[in-house]
């Protein structure tokens, strides 16, 4: 015999159709009609669990909204909303996630982002004249990161990682340290 309050395995009953649930951290939802189920992947903030944002399957049964902690981190393209900028400008590099980055060679410049989760990872490029970047978390200076290497050009390197911050909101702050080629390209976080 199935229930259908149990939802797909590993997930957790949040809501009934036509109401909504708020996710603080990066979550795997799922709409059930009768144990026909519809998934979206790396949700965070408010889900509306209904006919518009899941389709309707099997019109006239009654579904319920399911979730579970995503284990696939949300990639941010630097060119994406919610990043705010000072100094540092977009420029196309098609070597680049998505083709663009923002950066310049300006000490004191920075690219920052809200995100919901537990972890952020910072990715850049690395090259002969690459500078030094200092990242902060919430406003706290986790150290400086080169993006230096003398072997040539490399992109999409990690240049910083953090896991365990309290679940909810936090702000990444990636900030040139001195004058040279400075850049932020995206970032993952969950």
């Amino acid at each position: 015999m199935i229930c259908y309050w149990d939802g797909p395995a590993g997930y957790t009953y949040c809501c009934h159709e036509n109401q909504s649930y708020t996710f603080a951290q990066t979550v795997d939802v799922a709409d059930d009609a009768n144990g026909s189920f519809k998934y979206q992947t790396g949700k965070t903030g408010t889900i509306n669990f209904n006919n518009a944002t899941f389709g309707d399957p099997i019109p006239g049964v009654s579904k319920k909204g399911y979730y579970k902690v995503s284990s696939t981190p949300t990639m941010v393209d630097d060119n994406a909303s919610g990043w705010t900028y000072s100094g540092w400008t977009l420029y196309s590099d098609g070597l680049a996630y998505q083709g663009t980055a923002h950066g310049n060679n300006v000490s004191g410049n920075y690219g920052q982002y809200t995100f919901t989760g537990t972890s952020v990872n910072v990715y850049a490029w690395k090259g002969p004249d690459g500078g030094s970047v200092a990242i902060y978390i919430d406003g706290v200076s986790q150290g400086t990161f080169s993006e230096t290497n003398s072997g040539g050009n490399l992109y999409k390197q990690r240049i910083f990682s953090t896991t365990g911050l309290a679940n909810g909101s936090h702000t990444v702050k990636v900030q040139a340290a001195n004058t040279g080629w400075t850049m932020v390209d995206y970032i993952t976080c969950q």
